[in-house]
């Protein structure tokens, strides 16, 4: 509980802080690292740096980013190798991304979480993504902005004023969701194609490991079950609705058979009879496909159910996962 209440306090102040004076100021105009990316082997964990190059000397030449690579046992020996190849500090306190690869571990993924904690110079207000390759994308040239870590920040928020979609992925709501000792997080999942980089769904992770990635289409009504989708844009192939407002309950029977239902309430641009049953039909298909291809709870009705019904979490700490692998999913929809 500490740490959730310092990482939501580190969070105010390091967005207090982005806009500080002085002598930070005039030292920030050096080597400004604006986005962090990790990988790993298993043994050795992989950092890359990428990072604005300003010229001090000619103000008229425009920067440069350049992505600095190193591999060590721990976080810091890795940045400390990058750090010793530069002519000026690394300056953290911008780091508007951190990439996470797609074959992360367990175990590296907390010491990152760990480390960016302690780091108080990088910002609780990073988003945290999730891509195959961190080097691949940090090294694609940026199109709209000084760094393609800034790049990256306006793709996902873009992404999620358009779809609707509130991805929750900034570094301190990821951190206070594990701290809470909630099993399930989504990240942005970011592929590399030959038109560039682009927001391609949600990657989700339980127990801090990577369990699926889900396309856009999916990410919406996987949202929508989560609670996570609050108005936007669902589409079902050809089909688009537009969602203004939506009222959500979560329920759960466990008499005569086990089964968990999501009772929505729906109001927007063309949801009819037909739309709420098409949404249904959307959301129990994602349900069943995922609980098939997973094993498990992709989507954290534990924490949920638990959360509303004290009685679930004291008769399910230890079974939930015979009640979820029993159990149905109903999804009930009214416009």
């Amino acid at each position: 509980m500490k740490k959730i209440i310092s990482v939501i306090l580190i969070a105010v102040v390091s967005t207090l802080l982005c806009g500080c004076g002085g002598e930070n100021a005039k030292s920030d105009r050096r080597y400004m690292v604006s986005s962090l990316g990790f990988s790993t082997d298993g043994a050795l964990i992989n950092v890359f740096a990428e990072i604005i190059i300003v010229n001090s000397e000619d103000p008229e030449t425009s920067p440069e980013t350049k992505v600095f690579a190193a591999s060590a046992p721990t976080i810091s020996g890795a940045l400390d190798k990058i750090g010793s190849s530069l002519e000026r500090p690394m300056l953290l306190n911008h780091c508007a991304v951190i990439a996470i690869g797609e074959k992360m571990t367990p175990l590296w993924l907390g010491k990152i979480c760990d480390y960016c904690f302690h780091e108080n110079r990088i910002t609780m207000s990073a988003y945290m993504i999730s891509v195959e390759d961190p080097y691949k994308l940090l090294s694609e040239k940026s199109r709209s902005s000084a760094a393609k870590g800034y790049d990256i920040m306006g793709m996902i928020e873009q992404q999620s004023e358009r779809t609707g979609l509130s991805y929750n992925s900034r570094y301190f709501e990821v951190e206070a969701r594990r701290e809470a000792g909630k099993k399930i997080f989504t990240l942005p999942h970011f592929i590399c194609g030959e038109e560039g980089a682009s927001v391609d769904g949600l990657s989700v992770f339980k127990d801090d490991r990577l369990i699926t990635d889900l396309s856009n289409d999916d990410s919406g009504c996987y949202a929508v079950i989560t609670g996570e989708f609050e108005k936007g844009t669902l589409r079902f192939g050809a089909e688009e609705y537009r969602l203004q407002s939506r009222k959500v309950d979560y329920l759960y029977s466990d008499t005569d058979e086990n089964k968990i239902i999501l009772k929505l309430r729906l109001s927007g641009e063309n949801f009819d009879d037909k739309a709420c049953k098409r949404l249904e039909d959307g959301l129990e298909s994602l349900y069943d496909r995922l609980k098939s291809e997973v094993g498990n709870d992709a989507f954290g009705f534990y924490d949920i159910l638990s959360l509303k019904y004290s009685e679930f979490e004291d008769k399910y700490r230890s079974e939930y996962d015979n009640f979820f692998g029993s159990a149905d999913f109903i999804a009930e929809c009214r416009s």
